[in-house]
């Protein structure tokens, strides 16, 4: 661009530029056309088959639960029947009413415990229990993926993992599930605290298994104050 005599060539220097603003905003276009882009939910394999749910869905399960206090031990069990009875409009969301029933002799009678409700998106699975929302799952799912389980109520922030994904699960002597969604809810054992929680999501089944035991001592050598309690899917016609 300087030519013999020392002066600049306006000429080429301003072909240059020409050139150089020209890239610079095509890159600019390319840059801002990438950022803006969206996802549409359902171009993505979610992972709603792991919580299907409709009216009329049903699951039975076995319930066992120890309690721990400073009167002593005690262990019940009963068996547990939630039925999605019917919807509703809750703030311009979907949401399924479940029925909550509970039996001490093996199902042969059965009285109503609670009145739950799900609401399942493209985005999450939340329930409301005992007037407490949590969100179960966060699609789409992935092995590793966390979310704070208990953004939608007041409680401390709760970090929820997707321990397994698409592996298989033994539930007992025999029944295996071929694909399941394994969510890790909490995860503290010490020899103070001992706050453990996870559920167990199968394909096209829905929730298999819970677990929670959350304990608690004053010191080392005082009894544990707290809970143990495993729920168990047995039937979903």
């Amino acid at each position: 661009m300087i030519g013999e005599d020392g002066r600049m060539n306006l000429k080429l220097l301003g072909s240059s530029m020409h050139r150089i603003l020209f890239f610079g905003s095509l890159l600019l276009a390319l840059l801002t056309s990438c950022g803006s882009e969206t996802v549409d939910p359902s171009d993505v394999n979610l992972g709603k088959e792991y919580i299907p749910l409709a009216i009329g869905d049903s699951s039975v399960y076995t319930v066992s639960r120890t309690e721990w206090t400073n009167f002593g031990e005690n262990s019940t069990s009963y068996w547990l029947a939630e039925v999605v009875k019917d919807t509703l409009r809750q703030q311009d969301e979907l949401a399924y009413v479940l029925y909550r029933y509970k039996s001490v002799d093996q199902g042969q009678e059965w009285g109503l415990d609670s009145v739950w409700t799900a609401v399942l998106t493209d985005y999450s699975y939340e329930r409301t229990e005992n007037n407490r929302r949590y969100v179960r799952l966060s699609f789409p799912l992935e092995k590793g993926k966390s979310w704070d389980g208990n953004a939608k109520n007041v409680s401390a922030a709760q970090n929820y993992t997707i321990e397994s994904l698409g592996t298989s699960y033994e539930l007992g002597d025999s029944l295996v599930y071929p694909s399941v969604c394994e969510v890790v809810q909490s995860d503290i054992s010490n020899q103070i605290d001992i706050q453990l929680s996870t559920e167990v999501y199968a394909e096209n089944v829905g929730l298999v298994y819970k677990y929670r035991k959350f304990t608690n001592r004053q010191d080392f050598s005082s009894p544990p104050i707290g809970y143990e309690e495993i729920q168990t899917l047995i039937s979903q016609p």
